[in-house]
């Protein structure tokens, strides 16, 4: 089993809604699991599960693209970063003689996405030995993100009490914890962190000035 800790650094605007505050559509301090393995799909053993580059509309089909995935992402937590409030305006130079029937975009607005050099941390189980690329993108706007990647000094598979600090997905764990934190607005599936388990199988993975344990078991939406 191999175990990879990623540290992704933004070198542009990170945008997606999370949260909407009136005009305000804000991004939360997370990239979801599902972000991430479609970004790295450089990785998938099976391109043809990739879905098209462009469909006319949004229909996920998640359980089945992420079946033939041979590894595993944990959702990434923000370790450090700003946010800027933006405004946008997609009115047209036309707008002020008529208004043409709205879509259900809105015309005008704020975002506050993260800005660049903002970091977020994520971890990695694969069967084998996986050859990463240096730049993925995320986010709405595509955003150019840097990876770095280095390994375990140690790790040992164990069983007992023990908490989780990491974020997790719970449509991906086949054992869930007694207590956790709710993390809001983290769809398409809920996101939780500090989960501790009274028992149950973990790994123990000791990097440099780091130490993680991560549950046993966690496939994709292996609940459903």
């Amino acid at each position: 089993m191999k175990f990879y800790r990623c540290l992704l650094t933004m070198e542009d605007y990170l945008f997606f809604a999370t949260t909407e505050r009136g005009k305000i559509a804000e991004t939360g301090p997370f990239v979801h699991n599902f972000a991430l393995t479609y970004a790295l799909s450089y990785l998938w053993p099976d391109k043809k599960r990739l879905p098209p580059r462009y469909q006319e509309k949004q229909s996920p089909n998640y359980e089945e693209e992420l079946s033939s995935v041979d590894f595993y992402i944990t959702p990434a937590k923000l370790i450090s970063g700003q946010q800027k409030v933006i405004q946008y305006n997609s009115k047209g130079e036309s707008y002020h003689l008529s208004r043409g029937r709205s879509l259900g975009y809105p015309n005008w607005g704020y975002i506050k996405p993260f800005l660049p050099g903002s970091k977020f941390k994520f971890y990695i189980r694969a069967e084998k030995e996986l050859e990463f690329p240096r730049y993925i993108r995320l986010g709405k706007f595509m955003g150019k993100a840097r990876l770095q990647i280095d390994t375990p000094e140690e790790q040992s598979k164990k069983q007992g009490e023990y908490s989780a600090n990491l974020l997790l997905n719970w449509e991906d764990l086949e054992t869930r914890p007694d207590v956790f934190d709710i993390l809001p607005g983290t769809l398409p599936t809920q996101l939780i962190e500090n989960g501790h388990y009274s028992v149950g199988d973990y790994w123990q993975l000791n990097f440099e000035h780091e130490t993680k344990k991560i549950p046993v078991g966690m496939n994709y939406l292996c609940q459903r």
